[in-house]
């Protein structure tokens, strides 16, 4: 670069050793010398030039930054999220895991970026949808459960993504990384879910030796990044999405069921059996601060456990829209049932809902599946639900003071993503 200054101006540097440690300095002293002596047009050029960086590149500023780092104070996020750094993006943090990133991306820039630029009508909006549609495609891409209208939306998302790309990215070129990406879609409809690719592998290299033989650095490969967790995938690993074994991880207490959780508890036994035959319950029940299901752990609000206590479960019936809430209460009950052989054990959630705010008024909802939506801070009435009904964890972030007080933004985070609805707003677009 000082090269290339001095050439724009008619600077002699050749005679200074290029391979000498000092060669750099002795020609900026040149160069700094002539412009200051000199009064020509070129060297005023030279005072002029701002090697600041071409506007769009900085896309976050400090007031958003900000707003993003309040935000996350707000919010809670279940145990198995690990939190991102309070102060990322600043020179202090340093750079980011690919883990830590996916944090910010996928839930803290969402909840903040969508408040602040959903109203927009200029670059920010469209910057907005950009990204959204980035986030949609990872959510899509990481499903382990997949259809082929799930491929579908993904293609849709992610060729929007880099079809806007120019046009809203002039000064960053396209990435490799985009590439692969469009073809990810292709590789789900040919080999399923991601999981299942690696299972495959697995079971090819086992059975074929001479494979395996010819393939023994990338299994020494896989192996090694096995034993790594820069991506917080491990605990991943562990989860099993076809385990319906439940566990209790604290001492049990006895309780006395509230006659409102007798009644409730005898409708959802009621609708789970058609004979009709008598339903003799039990008024006590063993109470427990947390239990896993499919190897997730889930707590009472009140406990040291509150941070897996928000939860989305399904209500009674299947079609029926999820719902979010807050758990209250968990515990073991067992009944009889007349007819049937042996009384019978399951285990059971109060939860207190989170009422969601009119569609229409929620900005969230542009964004379908991946933007989340807004809640009632104050949960509603408490209600009896099975253990079997919770569907995945939830985000909450209460939205602090001015337009949006009173309120709460709750995004579903299921790490094995087993399945999800796709609305129309989220699956068409604009």
């Amino acid at each position: 670069m000082l090269e290339y200054l001095c050439d724009l101006i008619d600077i002699n540097y050749s005679d200074f050793p290029r391979n000498a440690r000092a060669y750099k300095n002795n020609v900026y002293l040149r160069l700094i010398a002539k412009i200051n002596e000199e009064d020509s047009i070129k060297c005023r050029q030279l005072l002029l030039y701002n090697p600041a960086k071409p506007l769009g590149r900085v896309v976050l500023g400090k007031d958003v930054m900000e707003a993003i780092w309040a935000d996350m104070r707000r919010t809670q996020l279940p145990t198995w999220i690990r939190p991102a750094p309070p102060n990322w993006g600043t020179a202090q943090r340093g750079k980011l895991s690919a883990d830590q990133y996916h944090v910010i991306c996928m839930i803290h820039v969402v909840v903040t970026l969508v408040r602040l630029w959903a109203n927009e009508t200029s670059h920010k909006k469209e910057m907005l949808k950009h990204f959204m549609d980035l986030v949609s495609t990872v959510h899509l891409a990481n499903l382990c459960v997949i259809s082929q209208d799930k491929i579908d939306t993904y293609n849709e998302y992610i060729f929007r993504y880099a079809a806007k790309w120019t046009e809203l990215l002039p000064n960053k070129s396209l990435k490799l990384i985009l590439h692969a990406a469009l073809h990810i879609g292709n590789v789900m409809e040919l080999f399923g879910p991601e999981w299942t690719r690696a299972c495959n592998l697995r079971a090819l290299l086992s059975e074929d030796t001479d494979l395996r033989a010819a393939v023994s650095n990338m299994i020494q490969a896989i192996e090694a990044t096995e034993e790594e967790d820069a991506r917080g995938f491990r605990l991943t690993g562990l989860l099993d999405p076809t385990s319906h074994d439940s566990m209790i991880h604290s001492n049990a207490c006895p309780i006395e069921l509230s006659n409102d959780n007798q009644q409730q508890l005898r409708a959802i036994l009621v609708s789970s059996h058609e004979d009709n035959h008598e339903i003799r319950l039990q008024r006590h029940a063993l109470a427990v601060i947390k239990i896993s299901s499919c190897s997730i752990t889930y707590g009472t609000s009140t406990s040291a456990e509150s941070k897996n206590s928000n939860i989305l479960f399904q209500p009674g019936k299947v079609d029926q829209e999820s719902i979010a809430g807050v758990i209250d209460r968990i515990f073991q009950h067992t009944h009889e049932v007349v007819g049937e052989d042996g009384p019978s054990t399951h285990y059971y959630l109060t939860v207190h809902p989170l009422l969601p705010v009119d569609p229409k008024s929620d900005l969230y909802c542009e964004f379908g599946f991946a933007g989340g939506f807004l809640c009632a801070s104050v949960p509603g009435p408490s209600r009896l639900i099975k253990l079997s009904q919770v569907v995945s964890h939830v985000a909450v972030t209460l939205m602090g003071d001015g337009e949006y007080s009173g309120l709460m933004h709750v995004l579903p985070v299921d790490w094995l993503m087993l399945s999800f609805h796709l609305n129309e707003a989220s699956a068409v677009g604009d």
